[in-house]
């Protein structure tokens, strides 16, 4: 499946962007936490198993969208850089609206196919 590049809020003067995928087991965050955008960049790589996702979806506004996470646990938005009470943000431009569609709509379909686990699912950071 194709990668959606999406852009998080700037945490003062770092920008915060990267790619969303969804692989066999897992959606996959790539991001890149930058100072300027260009200066003493940090790479993070950020697995969550759809099962471990409350929702996700997809707002359409006029020049940009949002990919909206809100996973059942707080561990998710603990790893990602920035602070986020409830959901994770995901802001693209709307000329990605279809890839970004099907895939929050692949998610979807992963997150009703689960089967009913133990726990809710796993969360795996690499840096």
């Amino acid at each position: 499946m194709d990668s959606v590049s999406f852009q998080l809020p700037d945490i003062g003067l770092r920008e915060l962007h990267g790619t969303l995928s969804l692989d066999a087991e897992f959606l996959v965050f790539e991001v890149e936490d930058a100072l300027v955008g260009e200066f003493d960049a940090e790479r993070y790589v950020v697995k969550i198993e759809p099962k471990a996702l409350a929702e996700i979806r997809l707002e359409q506004g006029i020049l940009r969208d949002q990919i909206r996470i809100r996973p059942k646990k707080r561990d998710l938005l603990a790893v990602m850089p920035g602070r986020y009470a409830e959901e994770l943000p995901l802001t693209i431009w709307s000329i990605y609206r279809a890839p970004a569609r099907k895939l929050v709509e692949a998610v979807q379909r992963r997150m009703s196919d689960a089967p009913v686990a133990r726990e809710a699912g796993s969360l795996h950071a690499l840096r």
